[in-house]
């Protein structure tokens, strides 16, 4: 009975490593989604979200909270004013047993004011708690300060996705791949603390670097951002109990289980 329960214990713990995300530097060439063919087993799903919370932070006006506007801003400039643009979705709709697919931060990018270069504007994952009323260069939340200034030790630095971006020819949304994130927010791997969208070089305005995006606040609902995710459902009943979530959970907060764990089965008779 004691070598059962080991087993079962050690095949759990295997089975929720292999499905944890990867979020890494892998980039999407393309920015839209193809559909494939539906199997007997499973149903395909598309679902568009909008933000729960968006703002932007501002170096030059430190304590101005922007979670009002209509725009959101990524700016490079003249040494002393840097823009970063924070969103967060809930994600709580999407069940934890299904497969994310494919999942885009769709943001809509209609002006800029520099040189028309092109610029890599890049993603990152937020690892604490904000509020878009709140929001400043140096608060995450009234009275809460940021790691540092901008929300720096407040994000991880790890680029999720970037895209380069010079004057638009015309309005148009812009899409960058965060599949492997959102994977992380619906399986619980990650707190959903949602983005923080910056230039992947920050460089003092040299040179000078700014681009505007449509933010939830803006009155036509069909520029505003929004998450698009794809995913897979089964038709069969499928079970997750809460102790896979939680074996997932420790697996990823204590990574030296793997020499316990061989204890244990090379004292339990398994090898």
């Amino acid at each position: 009975m004691r070598k059962k329960i080991v087993g079962i214990l050690v095949f759990t713990l295997l089975i929720s490593a292999a499905a944890l995300p990867v979020v890494g530097t892998i980039k999407a060439n393309s920015t839209s989604i193809e559909k494939s063919n539906t199997s007997s087993t499973s149903l395909q799903n598309l679902i568009n979200l909008n933000p729960t919370a968006d703002s932007f932070i501002e170096e030059r006006n430190p304590y101005t909270n922007y979670g009002t506007l209509d725009t959101l801003y990524v700016v490079d400039k003249d040494g002393s004013w840097t823009d970063r643009s924070f969103l967060q979705f809930d994600v709580s709709s999407i069940p934890f047993s299904v497969a994310i697919k494919d999942a885009q931060l769709c943001l809509y990018y209609y002006d800029y004011d520099d040189d028309g270069s092109p610029y890599e504007i890049g993603v990152y994952r937020v690892i604490n708690s904000w509020k878009e009323r709140e929001i400043n260069w140096f608060e995450m939340q009234s009275g809460t300060f940021w790691s540092n200034p901008g929300g720096g030790g407040d994000f991880d630095p790890t680029l999720i996705d970037s895209v380069f971006l010079g004057p638009p020819s015309t309005p148009h949304y812009v899409y960058w791949n965060i599949t492997g994130l959102v994977k992380g927010w619906v399986k619980g791997y990650f707190s959903n603390y949602g983005v923080v969208v910056k230039f992947v070089l920050e460089q003092n305005g040299n040179p000078m670097k700014l681009k505007m995006f449509r933010s939830n606040d803006w009155e036509n609902p069909s520029e505003r951002p929004y998450l698009k995710i794809e995913y897979t459902k089964s038709k069969n009943k499928e079970i997750n109990p809460p102790f896979i979530q939680f074996l997932q959970n420790f697996l990823i907060n204590h990574p030296n289980i793997f020499p316990i764990l061989q204890k244990i089965i090379q004292r339990s008779g398994l090898q």
